[in-house]
């Protein structure tokens, strides 16, 4: 295989039959060939392919997750798949149907709004040492190595590698740099996943065509009786009540609305949850 071969493949991306783990091993050796010959450009061209691949192969990894309700693993592997489009993006700009990567990260984007997860830890640390992934060298401020972060070496991604550090102290935030992070209770998974749940039982594959629709609704304020206004709105902006929905028609909501595609008819099903 070279990478004529390699590019050629790259077209049947999307598949529901293809073999994902085995092409990237393909492409992984391929890259290694070249590149211990000194051929750079290609190494680069090659990584590109290797987070496309990757990409695909995580996406795919997700459905499957969600289908046995594993929803913990599947979010961790949505922030891979961020992270991996974050890297992928300074080296390759692609369409709305090059590989399908849009339709993947719009996915991914969507399906990460529709997760019950709204709270997470994240660490503040005092960075001691770091070395560079490239040449393993520690990092000083006045002798720095040359690689630059971001940059493709040898077939492989310049990135920071904190070896040494101290925890300054852990927040609770919304919206963290580190997605991993989900907060659980002691006693074990508290979320609710009814609308992922309804999502993916009406998607055959991870590549049927599928939007998200977000639309604000109201429980009326009857339902809501023992509330307090002075306590916090039901709605969860951790406003008084009196000051946020008591002043509206009713209680707000989030209310998402599916809409999936019949790639045979071309006939759309509205799902709402």
């Amino acid at each position: 295989m070279n990478l004529n071969d390699v590019k050629q493949k790259l077209l049947e991306l999307g598949s529901v039959t293809f073999d994902y783990e085995k092409f990237l091993n393909e492409v992984i050796n391929l890259k290694k060939q070249v590149v211990s010959v000194g051929n750079e450009d290609e190494g680069k061209q090659l990584w590109v392919i290797e987070q496309i691949i990757e990409i695909h192969l995580e996406f795919n990894n997700v459905f499957k997750l969600l289908k046995r309700k594993q929803y913990n693993d599947a979010w961790c592997k949505l922030e891979r798949i961020e992270i991996t489009f974050h890297s992928l993006k300074r080296h390759f700009s692609f369409n709305k149907t090059e590989y399908k990567l849009y339709f993947i990260e719009k996915s991914v984007r969507n399906l990460q709004v529709i997760f019950p997860y709204k709270l997470f830890s994240s660490m503040e640390i005092l960075e001691k040492e770091k070395k560079c992934s490239i040449c393993d060298e520690i990092l000083k401020f006045r002798s720095p190595c040359g690689h630059k972060i971001g940059e493709i070496y040898g077939g492989e991604i310049c990135c920071r590698v904190i070896t040494k550090f101290d925890l300054l102290g852990i927040a609770l935030v919304e919206n963290p740099v580190n997605k991993y992070s989900v907060l659980f209770d002691k006693d074990g998974d508290q979320y609710n996943y009814d609308v992922i749940i309804t999502l993916i039982n009406s998607l055959p594959n991870a590549y049927h065509p599928w939007e998200l629709i977000i639309q604000n609704k109201y429980h009326p304020h009857i339902n809501f009786n023992n509330i307090k206004n002075e306590d916090a709105c039901p709605c969860g902006s951790g406003i008084d009540y009196i000051e946020c929905c008591k002043k509206e028609k009713g209680v707000k909501h989030l209310h998402y609305r599916f809409i999936v595609k019949d790639q045979k008819s071309r006939k759309q099903t509205n799902i709402s949850k």
